[in-house]
C-alpha cells in the first residue's frame, strides 16, 4: 500500500513539475537504510514523505472477514514561505490526486480478492513553525492524515 499511495502522486499531472523524484523520501527501498538527507539545500525541497503510522487490525470482524485500518501521515515540507507559489499548488495536486484512489487503489488485490474499502484524508495541519519537522528549512509544512482501510477473507489469512 505504501508504494502505490506515492505512485499515485507521481502519476498525478504536474506532480513532477514541482516535486523533484529524489525530493522524496521513501521509506519503502531495500538498499537504503537511512533515506532522510543529512543536509538539505535549496535543490532539495520541496520535499514530501510517506510515513506510516501504526493502524487498527479487527481480525475476525465478520464471520468470514478481517480488516486492517492502515494510518500513514504525507508530509511535505516547501522550503517557501509563500502560499500561492509553495503550499497552496502541491496541496491541490495532492488533493486531486487523492481523488483518483477508487481506480487506482480498489482494484489491487490479496490472491483474488480486490482488498482496499476506504482510502480517507482525515485531516490536513500547516504550519511554518515546526522547526524540527522542517530541519532548519524555511516555508511551509503540511501534514496530510490518511487512513486505508482493508478487507481480507479470513480462510486466505490463515493459508487454508
Amino acid at each position: 500500500m505504501y508504494d502505490k499511495i506515492l505512485d499515485l502522486l507521481w502519476a498525478t499531472p504536474g506532480f513532477s513539475d514541482l516535486v523533484n523524484e529524489g525530493n522524496i523520501i521513501r521509506f519503502d527501498q531495500r538498499d537504503v537504510r537511512d533515506p532522510e538527507k543529512d543536509k538539505v539545500i535549496s535543490s532539495d525541497v520541496p520535499e514530501l514523505r510517506l510515513t506510516p503510522n501504526g493502524g487498527v487490525p479487527h481480525t475476525n470482524r465478520t464471520s468470514c472477514s478481517s480488516s486492517l485500518v492502515e494510518v500513514y501521515t504525507l508530509g511535505l515540507i516547501t522550503g517557501d514561505q509563500r502560499v500561492s507559489e509553495a503550499l497552496y499548488p502541491l496541496k491541490w495536486i495532492m488533493f486531486c490526486a487523492m481523488t483518483k484512489w477508487p481506480a487506482e487503489l480498489s482494484t489491487l488485490k490479496y490472491g483474488d480478492a480486490e482488498f482496499v474499502r476506504r482510502v480517507k484524508i482525515t485531516g490536513i495541519q500547516d504550519g511554518v513553525s515546526d522547526y524540527a519537522l522542517n530541519r532548519g528549512i524555511k516555508g511551509w509544512n503540511s501534514l496530510w492524515n490518511i487512513e486505508v482501510e482493508m478487507f481480507f477473507n479470513t480462510a486466505s489469512l490463515q493459508g487454508d
